[in-house]
């Protein structure tokens, strides 16, 4: 079995890179949004403070666990 190429050679790299930034800047953005969206959620499900914290974290947190099979279905079909 021969070694692996060196990471520095990898044609890909930046590709890599490209789409590790654009997820990070996503998830951002998903949370700016859900942020901005918070005052129309609380005016129509008569919200308090904790229940709006509830929301913006519960949403967050289940786009980061969706991340995990996303990228494992990546993985699985070299993409």
């Amino acid at each position: 079995m021969s070694a692996p190429p060196p990471l520095s050679s990898s044609p890909h790299r930046w590709l890599a890179l490209a789409a590790l930034t654009l997820g990070v800047l996503i998830v951002g953005l998903d949370g700016t949004v859900i942020n901005v969206a918070l005052p129309t959620v609380a005016g129509r499900l008569h919200a308090d403070g904790a229940q709006l914290q509830w929301i913006g974290g519960g949403y967050l947190l289940a786009l980061s666990v969706a991340m995990l099979p996303v990228g494992l279905l990546g993985d699985l079909h070299h993409a």
